[in-house]
């Protein structure tokens, strides 16, 4: 019982990798979500000491950094996400051995 067990749970590892990837997938975009939000709520602002454009584009250059960034980070999680759905067993960390098109797996020569 305890390999029925066992091939259970190894046969769910896929699901919640792939549940993993999908829930830092939503994270991220919550934060570009934020991101974006305090960048649009900077560029309102327009205190009366900036009266050279080069002080905004000064004070919003954080902003537009962390929604570089956030974006960035969605791109990485949406390519982790569609590795996980496409090869499961990849997300999980699993390493395989080379396979013949049988399907066999093929001895590597030792270095």
């Amino acid at each position: 019982m305890k390999e029925t067990n066992l091939g259970l749970k190894m046969s769910l590892w896929p699901l919640i990798a792939t549940s993993a990837a999908q829930t830092r997938l939503a994270e991220a975009e919550s934060s570009l979500a934020e991101a974006k939000k305090q960048l649009a709520d900077q560029e309102a602002i327009r205190s009366g000491d900036e009266r050279n454009y080069a002080r905004v584009l000064e004070r919003l250059k954080p902003f537009q950094e962390a929604v570089q960034n956030a974006e960035k980070e969605v791109e990485q999680r949406e390519g982790a996400s569609a590795t996980t759905l496409h090869h499961p067993d990849r997300a999980a960390g699993a390493t395989r051995a080379p396979t013949n098109p049988a399907g066999h797996e093929m001895s590597t020569p030792e270095n």
